[in-house]
């Protein structure tokens, strides 16, 4: 019997729904090996990302575990890479104990002294102004105070460096081989203009000395009323040379620490500021040994 649905119909159509599954299974068996693969390479990357991670945690212990020695030039670019920027660098002055946190230490230790004796003569940090951020690399060979880093605008004259090249202990200003305070530092410059000086009261607390006659190669500010903070301020005279600086001789008195800042020109009148975050920086480093 002849019917619409001859050969082409129902003849076909076991034919037709063979086919129709063996695509979908050829269809779930591709989508099964894709999802084995991306597994797989999940796993892998995990893997990969705990292998370097456990690498650079393992490195930056043993670098901090280095014994007190002299550096190993050939690795110490490699090993410095790897110490953490908050690893806290236990220094002593006088009787005095520091905590200060790697990044802000001014030069930056080899990574062979990280563990030598705590106990120094000296020692120097840096920092940003105004956030009081530590440097994203060492600034010891940096003569700009306004270096480029990654989380910083280029060009801002309100975010400017602040170095602190030497930090001391000095419980007796100018006895027993310890440095002049700033009073004595002052009563000094003024014998050395011959023909007399005059002074000027200017904001910011700090009183601008001159020479009447014979102009100085500097410019000169100091602070000297307070009991417990005395500085003595020399600058660049101008602002035409090369990075302008200004540098401050401080005394804590009731710390019992002398220390030389050293910071821009330009950033004068912020005095205030900067010895605040000075003394606040030295108190909580102190106070965490």
């Amino acid at each position: 019997m002849n019917s619409k649905f001859g050969f082409f119909g129902f003849t076909a159509l076991p034919i037709l729904i063979s086919r129709a599954i063996s695509s979908v299974i050829e269809v779930a068996r591709e989508i099964l090996v894709r999802l084995h693969a991306a597994k797989a390479a999940n796993l892998t990357v995990f893997a990969v990302s705990a292998l370097l991670f456990w690498s650079a945690t393992s490195k930056a212990q043993q670098n901090t575990e280095l014994p007190c020695g002299p550096p190993v030039v050939e690795v110490e670019q490699e090993r410095r890479l790897h110490i953490d920027p908050n690893r806290p660098l236990n220094i002593q002055l006088g009787d005095i104990k520091f905590h200060v946190p790697y990044a802000y230490v001014y030069p930056r230790p080899f990574s062979t002294h990280l563990n030598c004796d705590p106990k120094r003569g000296w020692f120097g940090f840096a920092f940003w102004m105004p956030d009081r951020g530590a440097p994203e690399e060492d600034v010891f060979f940096q003569p700009s105070y306004r270096p480029a880093e990654r989380n910083r605008l280029p060009g801002a004259v309100d975010q400017y460096i602040v170095k602190v090249p030497t930090l001391k202990f000095n419980p007796t200003p100018g006895i027993d081989g310890y440095g002049l305070s700033p009073q004595a530092r002052v009563v000094n410059l003024t014998q050395l203009f011959k023909n007399g000086y005059r002074t000027t009261h200017e904001t910011g607390g700090l009183t601008r000395i001159t020479p009447i006659e014979k102009p100085s190669s500097h410019d000169f500010w100091f602070d000297i009323e307070s009991v417990n903070e005395s500085v003595l301020i020399r600058c660049t005279k101008g602002f035409n040379a090369p990075n302008p600086n200004c540098q401050a001789d401080l005394y804590f008195a009731d710390l019992r620490l002398e220390l030389v800042a050293v910071f821009p020109r330009d950033r004068l009148a912020y005095w205030q500021n900067i010895k605040t975050a000075l003394r606040d920086m030295i108190e909580r480093w102190a106070s965490a040994g």
